[in-house]
């Protein structure tokens, strides 16, 4: 009697299987090297030495100079030191932005009340420049790397919070009736939402890592005592144009690897969101 009642109701599920498994062989497994985009760097790279070495001004160093430079701060591990702080000092902070932001956007989901309270306080806090807290941080923390941690956190909060709201409210109705239809626990239940919240977190955190490196750097550059934004600041102050240039060149390259990370990342869970296959 119960099967007969129970059976009519039931979400079909016979459409999401296929999509289930086509989904992963959708993505590519990998992007290969675009040739275009290595002629741009190239030629780039060309028009900065015949414009520097035609300049022959000692504040414009060459590409090659650069990189000589850039050769020196890795040989003497200067540069590994400061890139090693500054990443410390990024990714703590990162945990903990994206940990509260995910707590809140999941508070934010499942309940309306602490989406209309919290909002407008998100939305009132969002647009003021983080770098304007700094001062009031280095007052309150020192002038250490703990008020660059908690910059970077408050800065990380704000694209998490509203990405796990996302993420999480994708689980339908239909996904919650079934996992309690087949009477799974609170924790696979959330072990459900926090698989079809990953890819909208991970599109959060591809826009939050390099603000991240940013923060960062410029709190280093501001009145940091360590990290690659205080090396390349020291190499200012000793008029050392190329040192610095050198630092800002391994600065972009940490980024470049970065985001290729997020986006390999982002397109392997791709499939675990429950929007695409409802």
């Amino acid at each position: 009697m119960s099967h007969n009642v129970s059976h009519p109701q039931a979400p079909d599920t016979t459409h999401s299987r296929p999509t289930l498994r086509g989904a992963g062989r959708r993505l590519a497994p990998g992007r290969p090297l675009n040739p275009l985009s290595l002629l741009a760097v190239v030629t780039g790279l060309a028009l900065w030495e015949i414009l520097a070495s035609a300049a022959d001004n000692y504040l414009f160093p060459t590409a090659s100079d650069v990189a000589t430079e850039l050769q020196e701060l890795l040989s003497d591990g200067s540069l590994i030191d400061a890139l090693q702080d500054t990443l410390t000092k990024g990714l703590i902070g990162l945990a903990i932005g994206v940990t509260a932001g995910v707590l809140v956007g999941r508070l934010m989901a499942s309940s309306q009340m602490v989406a209309d309270s919290v909002t407008p306080l998100v939305s009132a806090v969002f647009p003021i420049p983080r770098l304007a807290m700094y001062p009031l941080l280095v007052v309150a923390l020192g002038a250490g790397g703990e008020a660059a941690i908690v910059l970077v956190a408050v800065e990380a909060f704000f694209p998490i919070v509203y990405s796990a709201q996302v993420g999480f409210a994708s689980v339908s109705e239909r996904y919650r009736w079934l996992m309690r239809n087949v009477g799974a626990s609170y924790l696979q239940r959330e072990a459900l939402a926090s698989r079809a919240m990953t890819p909208s977190l991970v599109a959060g955190l591809r826009n939050a890592v390099p603000t991240v490196l940013v923060v960062v750097v410029v709190t280093e550059l501001m009145m940091g005592s360590s990290g690659a934004g205080f090396l390349a600041r020291d190499a200012g102050n000793h008029f050392e144009p190329a040192r610095a240039l050198a630092v800002v060149a391994a600065l972009g390259i940490v980024g470049v690897l970065l985001n290729m990370v997020m986006r390999k990342f982002h397109e392997r869970t791709q499939s675990w969101s429950l929007s695409r296959q409802s």
